[in-house]
């Protein structure tokens, strides 16, 4: 799943075929994690230094998160935490509560 331009392709690997692409500029992405238990949802670190939880099942974005300065360098969700954690370019850490959406 590869983030171009600010937009976000996900690919069937199996078909070599492009499912879907949602979220056109701006701001670009430049980050995106997987949830470890349904690869479903997806966190993506924006540009403009926002998060966003979107829901790939249901094509929307369930949740917008603030929490840096500068644009989003790492997103990671614990295996068994309901936790995600980003870092930024502005050299902080930050970790949000999630909630399955």
């Amino acid at each position: 799943m590869p983030a171009s331009g600010g937009k976000v392709s996900l690919f069937n690997m199996m078909a070599f075929k492009v499912m879907t692409t949602f979220m056109s500029p701006p701001p670009a992405a430049t980050y995106l994690a997987f949830h470890p238990q349904d690869d479903n949802i997806i966190a993506i670190g924006m540009e403009d230094s926002t998060m966003q939880i979107y829901n790939a099942r249901v094509d929307e974005v369930k949740t917008k998160l603030k929490g840096h300065h500068k644009q989003i360098t790492g997103l990671a969700f614990p295996q068994n935490l309901n936790v995600l954690v980003s870092s930024g370019a502005d050299a902080q850490a930050s970790a949000f509560f999630f909630f399955q959406v």
